[in-house]
């Protein structure tokens, strides 16, 4: 499997939306230090998906908050 870390995560979302790199860090909260609406979060999710073929468990979605909660999320649902 394909090394999860903050910084692929964050790669992902640079593709999506304009990312600083003092953004990239575990605290930052999705929608307001990253400005992610919901549609561009459906299409970083899609693109993770895809790149670490995987599914993320849709309740486990609802508890994502922050960069640092995206990348344990993917690190979980990868695992399973």
């Amino acid at each position: 499997m394909k090394e999860i870390c903050i910084e692929e995560v964050a790669k992902v979302i640079g593709e999506v939306v304009p990312l600083s790199p003092q953004q990239v860090q575990a605290d930052a909260v999705l929608g307001e230090d990253i400005m992610l609406d919901s549609q561009e979060m459906l299409r970083v999710v899609s693109r993770l998906e895809a790149l670490f073929k995987m599914r993320f468990e849709p309740r486990r979605l609802l508890r994502i908050r922050t960069l640092g909660d995206l990348t344990d999320a993917l690190r979980a649902d990868a695992a399973l």
